[in-house]
């Protein structure tokens, strides 16, 4: 009987590093890992993509997910929601040296704040081989 959760070896894997803005150690609290795991959550479930692993550092997460989008659609809304989450985790807790050092200039939809680089890495993967090498 087949499973009802499959990997084929033959669908492409994304491996996904996004890094904090400078790279500041933005995650060293479990509140903010316990905020960036619950993003990844909320990416996954809009995104729609499956979730296969992931770690994250004190500046930096690595995921593994499936691609049922476009790259590009991929990373934005995963960069999207946790950044959004980050930032308003910071607002409302009052951490404003962090937030200071995530400032920059006013840009288009009044964004005053960025928790990451402008773009993130992501890597595909089709064949087990690559997956298990990186």
């Amino acid at each position: 009987m087949p499973h009802d959760f499959q990997i084929s070896h033959d669908s492409q894997a994304l491996y996904i590093t996004l890094t904090t803005q400078h790279r500041l150690p933005v995650f060293r609290s479990d509140a903010l890992k316990t905020v960036i795991c619950n993003a990844i959550s909320e990416a996954r479930q809009s995104a729609g993509f499956l979730l296969f692993a992931y770690v994250i550092m004190l500046d930096h997460i690595h995921l593994v997910t499936d691609q049922p989008k476009p790259v590009s659609e991929v990373l934005r809304i995963i960069k999207g929601v946790t950044a959004h989450r980050v930032i308003n985790y910071l607002k409302e807790n009052n951490h404003l040296v962090s937030l200071a050092k995530l400032q920059h200039q006013m840009r288009e939809r009044n964004y005053r704040y960025s928790s990451g680089k402008e773009s993130g890495m992501s890597f595909r993967y089709s064949a087990k081989d690559c997956l298990c090498k990186r």
